[in-house]
Parts: C-alpha cells; structure tokens; sequence
C-alpha cells in the first residue's frame, strides 16, 4: 500500500483532533513530520520491500538504504531505526533470516544511526525493512510538494536496476556482473552528510537554469587581518560569513546551517573549542564539518591546551595557522571539495 493510496484513502481525518504535523499523508511524501521544538522537528518514516536478489545479506542492505533514504530525502538525518520482518520460518533456514538481518544492521551502522529493535512475523514469503525516526530543523524540510514544470531532476541513483535484477532471475544476465556493477549502488542510501542540503540549499531542487549554489562558510577568527587575508581566497569559490568572536559567529551559524565552520580555538573570552562542542550539541550542527585552526599544535606549553584536548575532539580537520592560507584551503578541499 503506497503513501499515495494512504493519503487518497484517508485524507486529512486522520490528523483529527491532534496538533497538524509539518508533512502529512496529504502530499504523498516519503516521511512524515511532526515539530517537536522551535529548533528540531521529527521525521518518521516506515518502508520494507520482497527480496530483489536471493542473497540475504545484500537483501538486507539494499532494504535498510531504501528506508533509511526516506530520512535523507526529507532533507533530514537518521538517529534510531526498527526492524520490520516478516519471514516464513516453516519454509526457510534461520541462517537466511540472520543474514538479512546483518545487512540491515551494517547499513544502519553506515548511516550513523542505532538499530534499537524491532517486529518480526510470520509470512508466506521474506519481507524486510525498517521504521526509521530522524530530525531535521522545521525550517530546513525539503518536500516533493513544491516540485513544478521546469525544475531540475537529480539521479542519484542509475534508473533501470528493476529490469537488471529480472534478467539475472530470467537467466539473461550473470548473477555476478549485477552483484559487481549495481548492488552497491542499489544498496547506498542517499549520504547524509553529503545530503540535499549540502549540494543545494536549504530552498530545495534548483530551477531550470538556476547555477549550483555556493558552500556557505562561516569564519570565525579575533584576528580581522587574517581572517580578511584568507577571506579574499574563499570568496572566489564560496559565500563567505566572517565574525571576530564567537557570540558574533554564533549569530551567523543560527541565520543559516553552513556547510562549513572554520574556527581559530584561541579565541578569547570564548575559544573555539569551547564553541564547537558547543554547536556539536546540537542536533542541528552536529552534521556540520568543522576546520580549527590552532597554534596548539606545535606550541602545546605555551597555552591553558593540551595535546589531548586537540586529539579527542571531534572535529573533522586541524591547521596549524603558521602554515599559511594554502594549508586552509587544502582542508577545505577535503571536507566539502571545491
């Protein structure tokens, strides 16, 4: 039963009497949303699918990425997920069951998010998928509601896989080539830290000859001579927001989630440090990669620092700023490309 027949079934009675969600069944989207915060809304999505191949494990895989993907495709991140089985226990060997259910669990893993439990039941044929719950910022939600004639589509995945997996079974096509060629991408869920979002903008899918939108990139730095100086490089490529302490970089990361956060950890009364753990707190920023700039690391005795404290923070990139802008922009490079 497809959300569309839901939707067309029931309508909006069955959001009588409680608070209307953000998404609903009304627009046939992936997942539904309902606001939990001014800041944090819930996505909730259910999905599971007859086996496409015989090997239980890709099986597994390919059904956890297509459930975990209604997540992503709401613009959102995946935190918990259920699994949802139905399996004809009388008929198939518990190793079959386990093997799906292994591939499940991988992918959760892959996305960042925790397998807490599931249902399971008995059925005339193999069926798996998964209850997945994310978060998403209530102003940041991409639906398929807005879509009109002119937009832009984007393939994130090749078309056509449905006629492959029937001319393996049909014997027209080697299991093997399917397994080499187009398992791994059947079984990839739309990356979440790479997702929509970051390709886009939050204002969803470009127009018809709307240009990709530029990385966003707040740079935060107490030293206006170098933050301008390397300012000057970025802007070429990126849409720079610049701010000399944390309380004003604070206010340009709340007017929009940036793709990037660079940040100078010996910034005074607030470092940089003490900021980040600060916005990785926060659900919404927690995706968010983060590049500190830092002496720290060559000049640890000369600073309230240790070593340890650079080592065990989870930020994504380290700079040491004697290296010069050159080193800044290679590490951008690697967290969000050019």
């Amino acid at each position: 039963m497809t959300g569309s027949f839901v939707g067309r079934t029931f309508g909006s009675r069955s959001t009588f009497g409680f608070r209307p969600p953000l998404v609903g069944i009304e627009t046939s989207d992936d997942a539904a949303v309902h606001r939990l915060t001014d800041e944090i809304a819930m996505i909730k999505t259910i999905d599971f699918i007859n086996p496409p191949v015989d090997d239980p494990y890709w099986f597994g895989q390919i059904s956890a990425a297509n459930s975990i993907s209604d997540v992503y495709s709401m613009g959102g991140r995946p935190l918990t997920a259920l699994n949802v089985v139905m399996f004809p226990s009388k008929n198939l060997d518990i190793g079959v069951l386990k093997g799906i259910l292994h591939g499940g669990h991988d992918k959760v893993v892959e996305a960042g998010a925790r397998l807490v439990g599931g249902h399971t039941a008995d059925d005339e044929e193999p069926k798996y998928g998964l209850c997945v719950n994310g978060v998403v910022h209530p102003d940041r939600i991409v639906t398929n509601a807005g879509s009109r004639p002119g937009d832009a589509l984007i393939l994130t995945k090749p078309l056509g896989t449905g006629v492959l997996f029937n001319a393996v079974r049909s014997g027209k096509m080697p299991y093997r080539d399917l397994e080499r060629d187009v398992l791994p991408s059947v079984a990839r869920p739309l990356s979440g830290k790479r997702s929509f979002r970051k390709s886009y903008g939050a204002q969803g899918w470009p127009h018809k000859g709307a240009e990709m939108a530029k990385k966003k990139i707040v740079f935060i730095d107490d030293d206006p001579e170098y933050i301008e100086g390397t300012k000057e490089y970025l802007a070429k490529k990126h849409d720079v927001a610049t701010a000399l302490s944390a309380e004003e970089g604070l206010e340009e990361i709340k007017k929009q989630v940036p793709d990037l956060i660079i940040l100078d950890t010996m910034m005074e009364p607030k470092s940089g440090f003490d900021l980040a753990r600060e916005l990785k707190a926060d659900l919404t920023y927690r995706d968010v990669p983060f590049l500190m700039l830092t002496a720290v690391a060559t000049q640890v005795q000369t600073t309230k620092y240790s070593q340890a404290d650079i080592l065990t923070f989870p930020g994504e990139e380290y700079v040491d700023m004697a290296q010069g802008v050159k080193d800044v922009l290679a590490a951008i490079e690697r967290l969000i490309g050019s």
